[in-house]
């Protein structure tokens, strides 16, 4: 690759990412509503991770709150009798597991906060940008 500069790399081989792990747990949820969702999916739709810590028993507590902004698509992400939320859910917290190597205990919440893609603070909460 000649247009490339030298140089080594930019983190170390055992580092797979410089992303925090609530942002990572986040980020599986919002993958698995995109996979199981898809046309359905609002586009103004995020997720954020309230508690992520491991228990005496060696499992990941992990608590997050997939965010949309009016009640219909609130009902679109539970699906009938929440069969959609715990398909979600399932696929999440086996992607977790597989990435983090832990036993892990997903809850998962859906809450409105309208036109919160419209407002910074909420922008920088969810991790779209810094501060």
């Amino acid at each position: 690759m000649p247009h490339l500069p030298a140089g080594g790399p930019g983190f170390p081989d055992e580092m797979k990412t410089d992303r925090t792990r609530e942002f990572q747990a986040s980020e599986f949820v919002r993958e698995q509503a995109y996979l199981l969702l898809g046309q359905e999916l609002p586009y103004s739709i995020s997720v954020e991770t309230t508690r992520l810590e491991t228990n005496e028993k060696n499992i990941l507590n992990i608590d997050a709150t997939i965010w949309v902004e009016k009640a219909s698509q609130k009902s679109i992400v539970i699906g009938n009798q929440g069969n959609m939320l715990k398909r979600i859910g399932t696929g999440a917290r086996l992607q977790i597991e597989k990435s983090f190597s832990q036993r892990v205990y997903l809850s998962l919440w859906v809450k409105v906060k309208k036109s919160w893609s419209d407002r910074d603070m909420q922008l920088m909460q969810f991790g779209y940008t810094e501060g």
